[in-house]
């Protein structure tokens, strides 16, 4: 053993030693709140509540050397305070027993949900299931103080680093820092040294626990939670490889029961001096005993920003053994800036920025027109519909090939069909029945009226194909009945 002692075989995980509901008044909504998006979400029309609360507890900060077979300990037992967000049916009875855990991003400096919530609210709300969006990241805490002082006077929400300022390792290796110095810019996501990302894991497990506790005053009090887990963007592969296996709820069961890993890295980063996983790190194809989705974008492949993380060094087999279910899915012709449009609307709106005396992030979506909304949400939606089924039923989720490669790591390039877009992988009525190409960066062409003319003849054949791809899409198991409606709709749209 290492200088830090390796974490147990088995934890039994206990939910947060302090749960604080704040009230909301009328009227009232709290960062991050449905109602304050950009296109505000009425959750009171779709029979649901948001609740609030403030989490007090204790966690470790962890370590994985590449040498020890699990992680270690680095600091143990420390203070930590977050909050997350509750939004569930109104009526018990209208619960589906499902909850599902989504990390909160900071792209645009206030809190917000970026892969299940914008992709799928609308299927999960038909569901009803729960949706518990966590608070994880520094601006994150600073911005919620900023923005309603008062609320969380009492309450230090913060990561604060256990570890003695002196006894502090450099940051760890990150591939997003690297490939911005290597073009000549900032990588604009720096952590100050007090602040400590590691507890994550330790808050993720605690707050599940609580899910299956139901005693007054809990979130899930009166309902009943058959099922809970993560479908997020955040580092997946260290849940499910560094934690998973080792913590249980009391009587031994998994603390989460599924887990859908969106477009996030290769993995690893546990704490602020860990380093990210290199790209074909086993640990990042590691088996997981509930089922696990990994699903790449295009964009996701190859070391391009803003996603420079080399999905296809992690690329393994699908299984359905004991022990090991696992889906790895990419989506052709998907860039990570085009991955989730609706991110728009679901971000917090204008008049939150200017509370905080912040700039807006730009609103101006190049894609708006149908005929460039290759949008994931559908493919996205459609894998947290299996991801139910194969957790509730055990039906396995469809299996897909991958995106056709040629090349070695670093000179891999995409095999492209005579229409310019990609071979394999997961197919939409975007590339099966194209109107454009489209590449991994973000980048489209639009085919000229001459072109679509030759490839189809009359709008009307267009139609049929498009909607007959739309159809098998569904039938198949990829969208849902609503996702193929919404892209037969926008197909309407293509000028003949």
């Amino acid at each position: 053993m290492g200088r830090y002692p390796l974490i147990p075989s088995y934890r039994e995980i206990l939910p947060p030693k302090e749960v604080i509901r704040l009230e909301i008044p009328e009227g009232y909504h709290p960062l991050s709140s449905a109602y304050l998006q950009e296109r505000p979400t009425d959750l009171a029309a779709h029979g649901y509540v948001e609740e609030e609360y403030i989490i007090r507890s204790y966690g470790n900060i962890y370590l994985w050397p590449k040498e020890e077979p699990r992680p270690v300990i680095r600091a143990e037992n420390a203070p930590f305070c977050s909050r997350f967000l509750l939004r569930k049916p109104a009526d018990p009875n209208r619960f589906s027993g499902v909850a599902v855990f989504e990390a909160f991003n900071n792209g645009g400096k206030i809190s917000h949900p970026t892969g299940l919530w914008p992709n799928a609210y609308e299927y999960l709300m038909e569901s009803g299931d729960a949706w518990i969006g966590v608070e994880v990241q520094y601006l994150g805490f600073e911005t919620l103080k900023q923005y309603d002082s008062e609320r969380y006077r009492d309450y230090d929400l913060a990561f604060p680093n256990p570890v003695p300022p002196q006894e502090r390792g450099p940051l760890g290796w990150h591939v997003l820092r690297e490939a911005a110095a290597k073009r000549g810019f900032r990588y604009g996501l720096e952590l100050p040294d007090d602040f400590e990302k590691g507890f994550i894991f330790d808050e993720f497990f605690q707050i599940a626990a609580l899910c299956r506790r139901n005693l007054p005053g809990d979130p899930f009090e009166g309902y009943d939670v058959k099922k809970v887990c993560i479908a997020s963007v955040f580092d997946i592969n260290a849940f499910v490889a560094g934690f998973h296996p080792y913590e249980r709820l009391p009587g031994g069961a998994p603390v989460f029961d599924g887990y859908i890993k969106y477009m996030s890295g290769s993995g690893g980063e546990l704490s602020r001096e860990a380093d990210m996983w290199w790209h074909d790190d086993p640990r990042s194809k590691a088996p997981c005993d509930v089922p696990l989705m990994r699903i790449e974008t295009a964009g996701d492949l190859r070391g391009e920003l803003p996603h420079p993380s080399w999905g296809s060094l992690r690329r393994r087999e699908d299984s359905d053994e004991p022990g090991d279910l696992v889906r790895m899915y990419e989506i052709a012709g998907l860039s990570v800036s085009r991955a989730a449009p609706e991110l728009y609307d679901i971000c917090p709106g204008r008049q939150c920025y200017e509370k905080l005396g912040l700039t807006p992030p730009s609103r101006e979506d190049p894609y708006k027109d149908p005929l460039y909304n290759f949008s994931g949400k559908h493919i996205m939606t459609g894998a947290y519909r299996n991801l139910r089924e194969w957790m509730l039923y055990g039906t396995s989720a469809p299996r897909a090939s991958r995106v056709e490669l040629s090349g070695e790591y670093p000179d891999t390039q995409f095999v492209l069909d005579e229409n310019g877009n990609h071979v394999g992988g997961i197919r939409t009525p975007y590339l099966e029945v194209p109107a454009a190409s489209y590449d991994d960066v973000g980048g489209i062409v639009p085919f000229s009226k001459e072109k679509l003319q030759k490839l189809y003849g009359t709008k009307e054949n267009y139609l049929r194909l498009f909607y007959e791809c739309c159809d098998r899409l569904c039938a198949q198991r990829w969208i849902t009945g609503q996702g193929a409606e919404e892209m037969k709709r926008q197909a309407l749209r293509v000028e003949f």
